[in-house]
């Protein structure tokens, strides 16, 4: 069983992201996401990749890793509180999320690093051309990125 956004998600969406907002302005944020898992074995989804999936949702896996036990008390009245067990979700982190997906957090860490380096360079010399050819400049620096993104890979 499964639902029909989970579904459509596996499709649409390879990989599992660490998402990693930075603000360029007052209303402009560039989204960076960091891939940690890929659900697929190749390209394009297989029919064992779904199956895969089917029998053991990967996002409910994530969500139990993160789960403790915790207590919830409450009053009833007349003097009577209840102590019932209750589940509580524990803060995704980079290094959790690593560990669930079975990489080191290391690699991560430096991409989102240099990322972030890279947009406050872009951002710095965005505001240095303001007045001369600054979507030139951001397309260029888009461009050397993308660059740099393939030849890594």
């Amino acid at each position: 069983m499964t639902d029909a956004s989970g579904l459509k998600r596996f499709f649409e969406e390879r990989y599992l992201h660490v998402v990693q907002p930075h603000r360029l302005g007052e209303r402009k944020t560039l989204v960076h996401r960091t891939a940690l898992k890929s659900f697929w074995t190749g390209d394009k989804p297989t029919s064992g990749d779904l199956l895969r999936q089917l029998e053991d949702p990967f996002q409910v896996g994530l969500i139990k890793a993160h789960l403790v036990d915790g207590i919830q008390r409450f009053g009833l009245g007349g003097g009577t509180v209840v102590e019932a067990l209750d589940f509580e979700r524990k803060a995704f982190t980079i290094d959790s999320q690593a560990a669930y997906c079975g990489i080191k957090p290391e690699p991560v860490r430096a991409e989102m690093k240099r990322v972030e380096r890279a947009v406050k360079d872009g951002v710095k010399r965005y505001r240095a051309a303001e007045g001369r050819r600054a979507d030139r400049l951001v397309r260029d620096q888009e461009r050397a990125w993308r660059n740099r993104r393939e030849r890594d890979r």
